[in-house]
């Protein structure tokens, strides 16, 4: 049978009112990737229209709004018989549009109003005083969508009380953004995208959260940008983010709270980014991880990392990722990058004879390399560079291609990867996921370099080649520094034979910070410092998390729900819904993420993992997850501190569970009708057992949405109900 026949059958059975569906043409979205007309922005105007004495009379002429009328023929048969048929006037409504530096235009369709980055104000409105006010603050932020450029002007805006900092953006240690407009932006696609306000001559800093909720949180922060730009603009701004087709995004356009930046009139643009590295060509990669990375400039220290091909061939295209530094921040672009890739044959597990060499200053064209890049990413990593608060850098992608290196199956190798950028800036080359888990690090100062035996440190670096390679056991004969260490990583061994800690992962999170803690010895700075230490990037392990009693019963939700809701759109797969955020009591200063682990039964995507917990001041924290907890699997938040009966939360997530009988079957919906919907009864987990389709409300809706949850209708997957899931399945 049909399923929405199906569902409208099982609608009438259960006396729902039947609701009819019509098919038929849609009308069609504008093109969002055509290139906008810009609207006026007042780079023009006096000093008297920009402090907003002339804003009274923006739209003045255009005091009516107008129909646009177009004449149609209509073709007939008496026409083809030489009888002319009367001309049809179609009427496209018309109003003002709006724009972010206050700006309207009068007599708008929503599809031009759109392509040139405006705010659609509805149909017959107008340009009269007051119709398109500044977004200077959250709530009155401007509904934008599409890709293109938009325009701002936060000459006169004021700061939002409130409103989160950032230590991720904290050049020269300003965590603030002042004079800060606000925007939220629609994605029309899951991709990667760019905001830049490169070229525009305005001092800008820029934030961008997930959701359009005023105020927004620190833990919804997806990225933040002061002066990402290339060094030599007007410390411009750019930022590159993930999005999902459909979901909305905040977007905080300011300054910089130093040096008195007052912003000015300008624009900001959105647009696709492809990255180098997605191009299909890797046959192996070892992904960064934005954790830390090395210097590799030619001058601080030179890194190496070893690959062995699991067939015989050639090496001819590499991709890599890394930050530009100096004291203050991100310097990209303040000198021209001059990468030089060498590989070498192993010696004893190091680096030995060297087998080639390309540069993209070579003057011969066998020597050559090519890069495209860098370009952004939409992740910071988080290093022990620079001074204070200064941690995050962003993350640069690159491809480079050179000639074919010819490589063995079985044989191992190593891959050199350096980027001088001048005096004043260095090149980090960042740490990548587990292969072999240890890497050379050559810092004496010398070009090109000596390996010794003590330059190795704990980690990979992050590079992908175009040539499969074998299992990371049969590589180089180099065990990782921390390999059979048994003492306390916690505390002082330097005076015991047997350096090291016990804990192999503690252990080489900190000699990758520090490679001094296993190339000479564990001292006090290894296991106590306030960086680069066992108690700072191991702190569950070494008990520094504030003890005390965390009150799941409280929480919000509750331990123990059963999430009965959908967890994505019924038509877009990539979209996601559900549980993100947890509001918990616990003891004071637990606002440590490090002191809280998630672990699911199931993982659909990527693994999460606890993004920030605020305090709330109110001895409550919120707990804010990397992404919604995955449908079909029992998530558990754990608190290090807390003794052990008291740690753990769980959150179920069983779509169509609306009696959390652990079983998604035609009882749920009978529990819907009587307690959601008649209220003869109480449902076990409220609007996690009643709201089905995320409306804020309990209807007969919500019994439809079920019945296409267990149909597997649209987006839907008949998966999550196969098994239910089990609070004592083990994380994987």
């Amino acid at each position: 049978m049909n399923k929405r026949l199906w569902r409208a059958s099982l609608a009438c059975a259960l006396g729902l009112t039947t609701i009819a569906v019509v098919a038929g043409p849609q009308p069609q979205k504008p093109d969002r990737r055509k290139k906008p007309e810009l609207a006026p922005s007042s780079s023009g105007r006096t000093e008297e229209h920009r402090r907003g004495k002339a804003r009274a009379l923006r739209g003045a002429s255009a005091d009516t709004t107008r129909s646009h009328s177009y004449v149609r023929e209509s073709h007939s048969t008496a026409r083809s018989s030489g009888t002319g048929a009367p001309a049809e006037l179609i009427s496209i409504a018309t109003g003002a549009c709006c724009f972010g530096n206050a700006s309207c235009i009068a007599e708008q369709t929503p599809a031009d109003c759109l392509n040139a980055g405006g705010a659609y104000q509805g149909d017959t409105t107008t340009c009269e005083a007051g119709t398109c006010p500044l977004p200077d603050a959250c709530t009155d932020r401007l509904p934008i969508s599409g890709y293109g450029a938009f325009p701002f002007d936060n000459l006169e805006a004021t700061d939002e009380p409130g409103s989160p900092t950032h230590e991720e953006c904290a050049l020269y240690n300003d965590l603030f953004i002042i004079h800060d407009l606000w925007f939220c932006w629609t994605a029309d696609a899951t991709e990667v995208v760019a905001l830049e306000t490169c070229g525009t001559g305005v001092d800008t800093k820029i934030a961008i959260y997930d959701g359009c909720t005023c105020l927004p949180r620190a833990g919804d922060l997806l990225t933040c940008n002061d002066d990402g730009c290339d060094w030599s603009r007007d410390y411009e701004s750019s930022a590159t983010f993930e999005t999902q087709a459909g979901q909305s995004y905040l977007i905080r356009v300011g300054t910089t709270s130093l040096y008195g930046v007052m912003g000015g009139p300008g624009s900001f643009t959105i647009s696709p980014v492809d990255l180098p590295c997605d191009d299909g060509s890797a046959q192996f990669c070892q992904s960064p991880n934005q954790y830390d990375a090395r210097a590799s400039d030619r001058t601080t220290g030179i890194v190496a990392d070893d690959f062995t091909p699991a067939l015989t061939g050639d090496v001819a295209e590499v991709c890599w990722w890394g930050v530009y530094a100096d004291l203050f921040g991100d310097c990209k672009g303040r000198e021209l990058d001059d990468f030089v890739i060498r590989y070498y044959q192993d010696d004893n597990g190091k680096p030995g004879t060297l087998l080639a060499e390309f540069s993209q200053s070579a003057v011969d064209p066998a020597d050559q390399l090519t890069v495209t890049g860098p370009v952004a990413t939409p992740n910071l990593v988080l290093t022990g560079i620079g001074p204070g608060y200064l941690h995050h850098f962003p993350e640069y992608e690159y491809t480079g291609t050179h000639a074919s290196v010819g490589v063995t199956a079985g044989a191992c190798y190593w891959i050199e990867i350096s980027n001088s950028v001048g005096n004043y800036c260095q090149w980090f080359w960042e740490i990548g996921g587990s292969y072999t888990g240890r890497a050379f690090w050559d810092r004496d100062g010398v070009d090109p370099p000596v390996y010794a035996s003590t330059d190795v440190v704990a980690l990979d670096q992050a590079f992908c080649l175009d040539i499969d390679v074998g299992d990371a056991a049969q590589q180089c004969p180099l065990a990782s520094p921390c390999a059979g260490r048994d003492t306390d990583c916690c505390v002082n061994n330097m005076h015991i034979e047997s350096v090291g800690c016990g804990d192999l992962d503690c252990c080489e999170e900190v000699c990758a910070c520090d490679p001094f803690c296993c190339a000479v010895g564990w001292d006090e700075a290894c296991a106590t410092a306030d960086w680069c230490s066992a108690a700072t990037l191991c702190p569950s392990l070494c008990e520094t998390c504030p003890e005390g009693e965390v009150n799941w019963a409280g929480s919000s939700p509750h331990s123990g729900v059963v999430d009965a809701r959908q967890p994505r759109d019924v038509a877009d797969a990539s979209s996601r819904l559900g549980i993100r955020y947890i509001t918990v009591a616990a003891p004071p200063d637990a606002d440590d993420s490090d002191c809280w682990e998630v672990c699911e039964t199931k993982v659909e995507g990527l693994d999460n993992f606890v993004r920030a917990a605020d305090d709330n001041n109110d001895g409550t924290f919120l707990i804010s997850l990397h992404r919604r907890i995955t449908p079909g699997a029992v998530t558990k938040l754990t608190y290090a501190g807390a003794p052990t009966g008291t740690d753990t939360g769980t959150f179920t997530f069983l779509p169509g569970d609306s009696n959390a009988d652990g079983v998604s079957n035609s009882q749920d919906i009978l529990t819907q009708v009587e307690c959601c919907l008649s209220g003869t009864c109480v449902p076990p987990h409220g609007d996690y057992s009643c709201d089905i389709n995320h409306s804020n409300l309990a209807t007969s809706e919500d019994i439809l949405r079920t019945i296409d949850l267990f149909i597997g209708a649209g987006e839907f997957l008949r998966g999550w109900y196969d098994a239910t899931p089990d609070l004592n399945i083990p994380c994987p």
